[in-house]
């Protein structure tokens, strides 16, 4: 009994020590100086936090999970994501692309400097629409929090 408490022991200190390597560099910060769309939700311009919840993606991942925060607001919002390549994991600064799509932006991708994989967002309106207009995505860079 013993030696497995200490076993399990031994594995949840892993386990916390490769979180909280992971955990590093996940967090950044973005001046958005335009109203935006998640999902269903519409949230006005201003400084906002994003953050991956679910560590660094590895290759094999399919999903992530991004918090957007906005703390002057009290705006919290967690969204699943889909995981794409990214064309350069040596990337040294955050980015977040936008779409425009009837008037409005949706938060498209969110690249996380140093990741592999970018963040896809879910869109609200058919992949029709999106392609039928195909406007050019806006693309924010970012500085990352310390």
């Amino acid at each position: 009994m013993k030696n497995q408490a200490l076993a399990l022991f031994a594995i949840l200190a892993s386990l916390l020590a490769s979180g909280s390597a992971l955990a590093q560099n996940n967090t950044f910060r973005a001046e958005v100086p335009f109203a935006f769309v998640i999902g269903n939700q519409e949230l006005p311009a201003g400084s906002y936090q994003f953050e991956r919840l679910l560590g660094k993606p590895l290759s094999s991942d399919a999903i992530g999970m991004v918090a957007v925060r906005n703390r002057e607001l009290h705006i919290y919002e967690v969204v699943i994501t889909r995981l794409s390549a990214q064309s350069d994991p040596t990337e040294s600064i955050c980015k977040l692309s936008f779409r425009r799509h009837d008037g409005q932006r949706y938060l498209d991708q969110v690249w996380i400097a140093g990741d592999a994989r970018r963040q896809m967002f879910p869109v609200a309106f058919p992949e029709t629409h999106l392609a039928a207009e195909n406007a050019p995505g806006d693309e924010i860079s970012m500085t990352q929090l310390r």
